[in-house]
């Protein structure tokens, strides 16, 4: 998919770091986390280019770093990470939404 997406939208386009991102995730899901980051990183660097910080695909792709974080042992990056999904999550969403409660 992410081929066909970079073939479709060019290197730079929010479909395709969506497809990272979904990249990353499943590596985190399957324990290979180094590769799992690299994807999630370039991930978050596009969203942050096209569509800035404050938006809820940059938290996504944060929250799946900190999971990285965390199984890797890093736990207090892993936090830091956290707090700013929680920050742009409050930003975008409201203290009172469920994704900033939860």
């Amino acid at each position: 998919a992410l081929r066909v997406y970079r073939r479709v939208h060019g290197e730079e386009h929010t479909e395709v770091a969506n497809s990272l991102m979904n990249l990353g995730i499943i590596l985190g899901k399957k324990g290979q986390l180094d590769r799992a980051m690299a994807k999630l990183e370039k991930a978050h660097a596009m969203f942050c280019r096209l569509v800035g910080e404050d938006d809820e695909n940059v938290a996504i792709v944060l929250s799946s770093m900190a999971f990285v974080l965390r199984n890797q042992g890093k736990g207090a990056e892993a936090m830091a990470v956290e707090e700013k999904v929680l920050r742009i999550r409050r930003r975008t969403l409201g203290s009172e939404s469920d994704a900033v409660a939860n």
